[in-house]
């Protein structure tokens, strides 16, 4: 991830935590553009740390990184309905009979 920041940004200062209590230090000291987590640390999902990271610095752009084939759609919760609609479709057409539960 390192090397792709740096080879579209140069001038980047990277800056690395491995655990949640690390990250959130990081944060109050020092404004941060975009951070890119991991799905998980451990076996503790980031979900949490996101929240906390957003308080500290709520401007800040944020990127979760997930195992493959994970999770297959992910959009905002507050999104309109037509693009929540558009998300579900693409990942289900419309054509017939829905074929399972949802």
């Amino acid at each position: 991830m390192a090397f792709i920041i740096q080879g579209i940004f140069p001038d980047a200062a990277l800056v690395y935590a491995d655990t949640h209590q690390q990250c959130l230090q990081v944060l109050g000291k020092q404004k941060v553009a975009l951070m890119i987590c991991d799905g998980k640390i451990g076996e503790r999902h980031n979900l949490d740390l996101i929240r906390q990271a957003r308080l500290l610095q709520p401007g800040m752009k944020t990127m979760m990184l997930l195992e493959e084939n994970m999770i297959d759609c992910c959009i905002p919760k507050k999104a309109p309905i037509d693009r929540i609609q558009e998300a579900i479709l693409e990942m289900i057409p419309s054509a017939g009979a829905f074929p399972g539960n949802i």
